[in-house]
């Protein structure tokens, strides 16, 4: 059973209080002392825990767990016997701020260094600061400092990857976009693909997932944006800042995302389609036109929602 100790032998309020934001303390704010995180029934008594805003059985979670100090969006009608020796950390999101705590205090510190077996282009422009895993192929383009790459990366030449960006294993970036057409006697001929890819700050890219390179324009990917794995990125797509894209997706060649949009697992988007700001795709969807901004979109034929 897995136990996420801090590499600090104590966690207290003090250390955490700028993580929360707006929030009250019900219970001795001296108390909040502990030195991991768990979940909510697996957790002892040095742990600290959060219960969703969504959960239902709230009450029942409180009496089982073992934990004191438990991060929670209410405690209004709860009898004072159910309460009485724990520590509530009041906040409008749990989630969110047992997320920061954890990031800050329980993740692992990046040991920045470039693995013995990676082969990197001689004109490549590496910043200090940067993770490069085993087995990794960097060639000809910038990678500013922070950014982390996994083992069994394939960059192509002519990319630039921001600061903070992190791509997972076994991920494609900048390989040649599926541009093919038919001339008069059914020959097949390839469109050049002479761009590059951008990948601006704050970027996340999951494993396994695939960017292709423009053709003669560049391929984007604004800062703070998601991609889970095994996603395909066609040539020449741009994906504004903020937004989220969920596992298997297919973003076809020529597509405009907008910002704070969330794309669900198994969207299928197809060639140079629009999609406003800050709008949802839901699960499975076919994509076959264009979305306005701030809706809700789902299934095949796709139809808007709300």
């Amino acid at each position: 059973m897995n136990i996420f100790m801090s590499n600090l032998s104590i966690i207290t309020y003090k250390m955490i209080v700028g993580l929360l934001g707006e929030h009250q303390i019900y219970g001795d704010e001296k108390l909040i002392k502990f030195n991991n995180i768990r979940a909510v029934d697996k957790a002892n008594s040095n742990s600290i825990v959060f219960i969703s805003k969504e959960t239902i059985n709230k009450k029942e979670l409180i009496l089982s767990t073992n934990s004191k100090i438990i991060i929670i969006d209410s405690i209004i009608g709860f009898d004072k016997g159910l309460i009485l020796d724990k520590i509530f950390i009041i906040v409008e999101n749990p989630k969110i701020i047992f997320s920061k705590i954890g990031n800050k205090y329980f993740t692992k510190k990046i040991n920045y260094t470039i693995h013995s077996s990676a082969i990197i282009h001689n004109e490549a422009k590496i910043s200090k600061n940067v993770l490069i895993g085993p087995n990794c192929v960097i060639g000809k383009g910038i990678i500013e400092e922070g950014a982390i790459i996994y083992g069994n990366v394939f960059i192509y030449d002519n990319f630039h990857i921001g600061k903070n960006v992190i791509i997972n294993a076994g991920t494609i970036v900048g390989s040649e976009g599926f541009g093919y057409n038919k001339d008069e006697n059914d020959n097949i001929v390839q469109f050049p693909h002479l761009g590059g890819v951008i990948i601006e700050d704050n970027v996340e890219i999951g494993a396994n997932t695939c960017i292709d390179r423009g053709s003669l324009s560049n391929t984007m990917i604004k800062k703070n944006v998601k991609i889970d794995n095994n996603v395909q990125v066609a040539h020449n797509a741009f994906i504004d800042e903020n937004t989220l894209i969920m596992s298997n997706v297919v973003i076809s060649g020529s597509c405009n995302i907008g910002s704070f949009c969330s794309i669900s697992t198994s969207v299928t988007i197809s060639d140079k389609i629009s999609i406003g700001d800050n709008t949802k795709v839901g699960l499975g969807s076919v994509v076959s036109k264009n979305l306005k901004s701030n809706s809700f979109y789902l299934g095949y034929p796709i139809k808007k929602l709300n």
